[in-house]
């Protein structure tokens, strides 16, 4: 099932619970335009709240890959999982992270860099500004852990343990609410942990609705999500720590 993210989450989303997710049915929806990719579209058309509306779904797996590269091999999975899944992709025109296709495991991040200071773990097609984000980071002299999460749900709960035991600092990126997505996951690994208690902080769209009308890039501006931002919010939240 493909339509843009709102309508194939939110509007249909009894169906989903009760016709796919109840019977646990190897349907996969995939949602278009995830996050503020349909910016000049306005409220109607943003997609902030769907990865947490899907993971709230028993059998619902949630994947958001990172470019088209990571998309290629989400797909290959599911072209044969029996599962439930909701796949968010981006509009078109996302940059390429990678120069091949990636291995691609339910449940398991993927390491882009490894680092010792703090790790970012990242989700959907804000990859690329997290990457930008930590070559900026890293001029400053941090060492910096960067992970790609395409699966949300399963999430990787061994990686989120090995980076609490071994960086100081934890954050999430994605372009969606901070209430309830690869944050939400995230925090709620890391609080369940007893092995280390390091310090998170989620990174993505503040509790709030999105009224203002522009072009994706406009709009990650405008909200703290370019690539430049997330260095800036994560050097002053830092202060302290290390």
């Amino acid at each position: 099932v493909y339509s843009i993210v709102p309508f194939v989450t939110m509007r249909c989303f009894e169906q989903i619970r009760n016709d796919i997710c109840s019977a646990n049915l190897p349907v996969v929806l995939v949602g278009v335009g995830g996050g503020l990719s349909y910016g000049t579209a306005g409220l109607t058309h943003h997609s902030l709240n769907d990865i947490a509306i899907m993971r709230s779904l028993p059998n619902m797996e949630v994947f958001c890959p990172g470019d088209p590269a990571e998309t290629r091999a989400v797909m290959a999975y599911l072209a044969i999982s029996q599962n439930p899944a909701y796949l968010r992709i981006g509009k078109g025109n996302d940059p390429m992270v990678y120069e091949k296709t990636p291995d691609f495991t339910p449940g398991k991040a993927i390491l882009l860099q490894d680092g010792s200071d703090i790790s970012i773990f990242a989700t959907g097609n804000i990859l690329w500004n997290a990457r930008e984000a930590a070559k900026i980071l890293g001029q400053t002299g941090l060492s910096v852990r960067l992970l790609s999460m395409p699966s949300v749900k399963p999430i990787d709960e061994e990686a989120i343990h090995k980076a609490s035991r071994e960086t100081k600092a934890i954050f999430s990126i994605e372009e969606h609410s901070i209430i309830g997505g690869l944050g939400g996951a995230v925090a709620e690994t890391v609080a369940e942990y007893k092995d280390a208690k390091p310090f998170f902080a989620r990174i993505g769209f503040p509790d709030s609705f999105c009224k203002e009308v522009g072009s994706q890039e406009y709009l990650r501006q405008a909200y703290g999500l370019s690539a430049q931002a997330i260095a800036e919010r994560v050097q002053n939240l830092i202060k302290g720590i290390l």
